[in-house]
């Protein structure tokens, strides 16, 4: 195991990455809607009048406010009778509970799949703050290819941090053997 693995195996550290994610996320937004604060409606959503184009039409920053889940899904109205925020913060906790557990139960050789759960839950908690705060997910980063009508969601640092732990479970076992040499697969008891 090298230094850096090390390092990173220890929950001070997965504390850290998890209150840095929420900072990083929190702070991006605050400074996305001092900046980005010119809003036309199209749609019903509110977006700004005016993207900052980062890097041509590639990649842009421009706000957008989401009330729904991931790409305005609103999976709220399966249950009316519970206010929106009430309904993603019940459906988060309940997946925090059960990534919560999957990070206790995995011993530090399975560093992918508990870095993969703090960042998930970094991520969900960011976004849950935003739904309480103000009602509804900041969200302004948006990248698309020139000339193509469709662009990408837009999207933010939680989403970000929820799709990058997600990619970390998926591919767990690869990480932990070939990136962070932490165990080999013949280690591992053998699956039925």
């Amino acid at each position: 195991m090298n230094r850096l693995t090390r390092i990173l195996s220890k929950l001070p550290v997965h504390a850290a990455i998890f209150a840095l994610g929420i900072l990083l996320d929190q702070v991006s937004k605050l400074w996305a809607v001092a900046t980005l604060g010119n809003f036309k409606a199209i749609d019903g959503f509110l977006y700004s009048s005016e993207p900052m184009k980062v890097v041509g039409d590639w990649f842009w920053f421009t706000l957008a406010y989401n009330k729904g889940a991931a790409f305005s899904i609103t999976p709220q109205r399966l249950l009316p009778f519970l206010s929106p925020n009430l309904f993603f913060t019940l459906i988060a906790t309940g997946a925090f509970l059960g990534l919560a557990v999957l990070y206790r139960n995995r011993p530090t050789g399975h560093l992918a799949t508990r870095l993969g759960v703090v960042l998930v839950i970094s991520g969900g908690v960011g976004n849950l703050v935003d739904r309480w705060r103000i009602g509804r997910v900041v969200d302004f980063i948006s990248w698309g290819i020139p000339d193509v009508a469709w662009r990408w969601p837009t999207f933010n640092v939680a989403d970000s941090l929820v799709c990058v732990g997600v990619g970390f479970l998926v591919l767990a076992d690869y990480l932990d053997v070939n990136v962070f040499k932490l165990r080999t697969r013949s280690s591992e008891p053998a699956s039925l």
